[in-house]
């Protein structure tokens, strides 16, 4: 089980520097975007309409439903979950935060891999965690 209550996503740099990131993370960010991005941004779309007429506050269903996605070009169907965007937007706030510099330097890294289309990928609902549920916030 994974805590994030206690985690400050916009604490950058406690393992990386995000200015200046090793080479080495290239291949590694290549072939798993290749793989799990475009499902994750499928589940990402696939949450828009449930979360659209979510009440905000309330805690949010673990999952809602299955869609139709492809991982590595095969057709696969997923459980969309609202932790799998959960965990899109605190990469999405974190990249949001960073200087000039060290985001042009990420958005570098990631260009082309699958990733950077999904820190793209924007909601118009949000997920939050609050005493330790997961709910659609503002």
């Amino acid at each position: 089980m994974m805590q994030v209550d206690s985690v400050d996503p916009f604490a950058a740099g406690e393992w990386l520097d995000p200015s200046d990131p090793p080479a080495s993370l290239r291949e590694p960010l290549r072939v798993t975007g290749r793989a799990a991005a475009p499902y994750v941004a499928d589940t990402v779309r696939a949450l828009r309409e449930p979360l659209a007429v979510a009440e905000i506050g309330l805690p949010l269903a673990r999952a809602v439903g299955g869609h139709q996605t492809y991982v590595c070009g095969l057709a696969a169907m997923r459980v969309a979950t609202p932790h799998t965007l959960f965990m899109v937007q605190r990469v999405q706030d974190l990249h949001g935060t960073l200087g000039a510099d060290a985001r042009a330097t990420v958005t570098s890294l990631v260009a082309g891999t699958g990733w950077d289309e999904l820190i793209a990928e924007r909601t118009p609902a949000r997920v939050a965690l609050e005493r330790h549920r997961l709910v659609r916030s503002a």
